[in-house]
């Protein structure tokens, strides 16, 4: 068994303690201390979810020691994979889950093309629905800016980035099928005033 990064593990702690204050009672006390074994570092990006919980469980999209991201479920004490959610370890995932109608929206922001997937909660996990992921063409990150997702009360998936000062804007009505052009929504931005 390998141990979790230094980063990983504070961060990790960090998010597990908050989320006892939160959900008491849902994890154990010595869990919120704890390195999640077989993980990587890459939770660094405070702009993305990556934590979640969803039918009495917690779930987390982790960066696994063979360079692949995938979810991982808490139960028993112990955090275990489910599903391969990435098979890229540049990437950066960033989770927004649909409780009411179990799904799970995950975008894989890249340095080169983005993917969108859409999981459905079916039997006690998550599996990917037919023809996801889905690549986002002409829509990355560059290393210091990854992309966020955002899902507003009608539906609309949103995804946020920084490129070249700019914040821009792209949007999907079809739960990530297809996407919008790139829409810029304000200019110089990391610009002093």
């Amino acid at each position: 068994m390998m141990a979790s990064s230094a980063f990983s593990s504070k961060v990790c702690t960090c998010t597990l303690a908050l989320s006892a204050l939160l959900f008491p009672g849902t994890l154990p006390a010595q869990t919120t201390g704890a390195p999640v074994a077989e993980t990587l570092d890459d939770f660094e990006k405070p702009n993305q979810s990556k934590l979640f919980y969803h039918d009495g469980t917690w779930w987390m999209a982790a960066h696994a020691t063979d360079r692949n991201w995938y979810l991982w479920k808490y139960r028993d004490a112990v955090w275990s994979k489910s599903i391969m959610i990435d098979g890229t370890g540049k990437s950066r995932p960033d989770c927004h889950v649909d409780s009411q109608n179990n799904k799970l929206y995950i975008l894989s922001s890249h340095t080169s093309t983005s993917k969108f997937v859409l999981a459905n909660y079916i039997n006690d996990d998550w599996i990917i629905a037919p023809n996801y992921p889905v690549e986002i063409e002409d829509f990355s990150h560059n290393e210091d800016n990854v992309i966020s997702m955002s899902i507003d009360r009608t539906g609309t998936i949103w995804l946020f980035r920084i490129e070249e000062g700019i914040l821009e804007t792209i949007y999907s009505l079809d739960e990530g099928r297809s996407w919008s052009d790139v829409l810029p929504l304000k200019t110089d931005m990391n610009v002093p005033s």
